[in-house]
């Protein structure tokens, strides 16, 4: 028998040498799912927050609230808004709706619902159109009519009869209205709080004179630049007497989801990373047990001539085969719960391997630049210690 080293791997179907690789599967596959998640939940959840005009501002007054002027008196949205306007950028629209709760009847159902009164400039900002054959013409006068949202009409009438509802009445807190359209099935941007696709909108005039004043009221204006949108804020905060008004605007929502979404994406990572940390000192302690048993063997082929080059060779074949395994099991893992996370969701996802190929290749470099110097030290003084032994013997 010659000293020549011939590689026998570890053998795997151990429960620790199965927990070791799992361990850093896990890491790494975590660590995949989210670098890939991440910028499809991120591009996902901001899709939702997008008008269209450039930036959308939302200023609110509370409900039978008025906030006070200079001079010590209150200043109601109505008395706000000539204030307001002259310092707006032309190019700006400014439209107003009010709020409120209200039983409603209709077709022997009864139940609760938000009721929208809104100027016509409203549905301009968010071009939205009725549906079929009437005009928004009717929001702008002081008539008993209404419309009716998408998913309000469903809950109304059922999917199949939404257009039934045209020409029908409905009572509203006790107030007849007839139904002059059904909105169309509309994408507002994420801001559901304008969304008239969940309740039935009314003229503004006839909100007012027929419902209980003293209804949370908003004004939206929709600027058509985000410049335009940080002139109208800075100009609302500088005024007189609105302190007590909460202004927000659509580029500043999203610029705020955009940081918490980085910053749960830095976290998630990080666990991920300290799974993955964790996962290889568990697979360094069991390549070190498996090295440190297999001294004998170590000392039997120096003695029949092996070199320390060889010993080295085996516990980097060692280090790879595992670090390989481990990796390639985690991206393998990863990708396949990306995948099903994402179909879950109905997001859409790259369907290029090219990601898939660089990470597995990423993933291997990494693991191996951890698992390759520890085996290199630990052959460095096994052999050292198996040298010895040989010579004593």
């Amino acid at each position: 028998m010659n000293g020549r080293l011939h590689f026998r791997p570890i053998v795997l179907l151990r429960p620790r040498a199965l927990a070791a690789l799992a361990a850093v599967a896990l890491g790494i596959a975590a660590l995949y799912t989210i670098r890939s998640l991440a910028d499809v939940v991120r591009n996902e959840t901001l899709s939702g927050l997008t008008g269209t005009v450039a930036d959308i501002v939302h200023i609110q007054f509370a409900a039978g609230s008025a906030s006070s002027d200079a001079s010590g008196g209150t200043l109601s949205p109505e008395e706000f808004v000539p204030r307001l306007e002259p310092l707006l950028p032309v190019a700006t629209r400014l439209s107003r709706h009010l709020e409120a709760r209200h039983p409603v009847l209709h077709a022997g159902k009864s139940f609760r619902s938000r009721v929208v009164g809104v100027d016509h400039d409203f549905f301009s900002i968010f071009s939205v159109d009725a549906r079929p054959g009437r005009t928004l013409g009717y929001l702008d006068r002081n008539a008993p009519v209404a419309l009716v949202g998408a998913s309000e009409a469903r809950t109304l009438a059922g999917p199949e009869n939404v257009d039934a509802l045209i020409g029908t009445v409905i009572q509203i807190a006790d107030s007849n209205f007839t139904i002059v359209g059904v909105l169309a099935p509309t994408d507002w941007g994420g801001n559901r709080k304008f969304s008239p696709d969940d309740a039935l909108v009314v003229p503004a005039n006839t909100f007012l004179r027929r419902f209980p004043t003293g209804n949370e009221s908003h004004l939206v204006l929709a600027a058509d630049t985000p410049g335009d949108a940080q002139s109208i804020l800075s100009t609302v905060a500088a005024m007189p007497g609105t302190k007590g008004l909460r202004t927000s605007s659509l580029g500043e929502t999203r610029a705020r989801i955009a940081a918490r979404l980085r910053s749960l994406t830095l976290l998630f990572a990080t666990l991920g990373g300290l799974a993955f940390v964790l996962g290889t000192l568990g697979l360094l302690g069991f390549l070190a047990s498996e090295w440190t048993a297999r001294e004998p063997e170590l000392a039997l082929r120096r003695a029949l001539g092996a070199s320390r080059r060889q010993i080295r060779t085996w516990f980097i074949l060692d280090a790879l085969w595992m670090g390989t395994l481990a990796s390639q099991l985690g991206i393998i893992a990863g990708f396949g719960f990306a995948r099903a996370v994402a179909r879950l969701n109905t997001w859409s996802v790259d369907p290029s391997t090219g990601p898939f190929l660089a990470a597995a290749v990423v993933a291997w470099l990494l693991t191996a630049a951890v698992l390759v110097p520890v085996a290199l030290v630990s052959a460095a003084r096994l052999g050292t210690d198996v040298s010895t032994r040989v010579r004593a013997a």
